[in-house]
């Protein structure tokens, strides 16, 4: 009974622990917030917006063993672009993300792989996905 009471009480942690932001955008070093739309972390960024996004992850202690890449989506799951995370830092540039997505929604993932290539090929490599940026004019 303990064991049912305990699992009960911990679901909730373990749902809102799975929602929880696990990657950082910055442009000109300030933090960029997420909003919560469908369930879905959303940005929306302006059709003539310049300069960058910097992609990092929250806790870069806990990747040091792999490499980190973000993909850039449409919504057909098309891949758009590919961008190498290098000290937690994937800068994005604003201007062609919009014009590669056709000035359609984009979908961020990221990729981890193993840097030791013999456990790498043993590893299952599938893509997690990070969130959405809307444009609006």
């Amino acid at each position: 009974m303990k064991k049912i009471l305990l699992a009960v009480c911990l679901l909730p942690l373990a749902v809102m622990a799975q929602k929880a932001q696990l990657w950082k955008i910055e442009k000109k070093n300030k933090a960029i917030e997420w909003q919560t739309i469908n369930d879905t972390a959303t940005i929306t960024l302006k059709t003539n917006t310049k300069g960058a996004l910097n992609i990092s992850y929250l806790m870069p202690e806990k990747v040091t063993k792999s490499s980190q890449s973000i993909i850039l989506m449409d919504e057909d799951r098309q891949e758009l672009s590919r961008i190498n995370v290098q000290e937690n830092k994937a800068p994005i540039d604003i201007h062609q993300m919009w014009v590669k997505s056709h000035k359609k929604t984009v979908l961020l993932y990221s990729i981890s792989l193993p840097k030791d290539h013999l456990i790498a090929r043993r590893a299952r490599i599938g893509t997690v996905f990070i969130g959405r940026i809307n444009w609006e004019k």
